[in-house]
């Protein structure tokens, strides 16, 4: 995870892909809440499985490092600087939702997910496992 908007130190969200179930990184209030995460290489993933407590409604979005790059750089128009990443899907989840397998339709390798969850069914959720299959 290179990216997270809330950080308490008992819960950070290293705890999201460390594969303890039991561990967790919570936001800290307010929505929305992001993890931003760099996959180890560039792939056409299938599918996201995130598994958590208190989700409502996700955003998930990808960037390839192309776009990445470019906007890390300054090579890119100002709408490419501001956000590389690209909408592939938004969830709204149960509120007894334990864990969701997402399908990506990824048309190109990727090198970052982007969840970004704006909703939860209280002040603060928490976020046990994300995994790029």
């Amino acid at each position: 995870i290179v990216f997270a908007t809330s950080q308490d130190d008992r819960f950070p969200a290293s705890n999201a892909i460390d594969g303890n179930p039991k561990s967790f990184w919570t936001s800290t209030g307010l929505f929305p809440q992001e993890l931003i995460l760099q996959l180890a290489t560039p792939s056409d993933a299938k599918r996201l499985i995130i598994q958590g407590s208190k989700l409502k409604s996700i955003r998930v979005y990808s960037a390839t490092p192309d776009s990445m790059d470019a906007a890390l750089r300054g090579n890119a128009s100002a709408s490419e600087v501001l956000d590389p990443f690209d909408l592939v899907t938004t969830l709204e989840l149960p509120e007894k939702n334990a864990t969701a397998s997402v399908p990506l339709r990824l048309s190109q390798p990727v090198s970052h997910i982007k969840l970004v969850i704006t909703d939860g069914y209280g002040d603060f959720v928490a976020v046990n496992s994300v995994a790029v299959e």
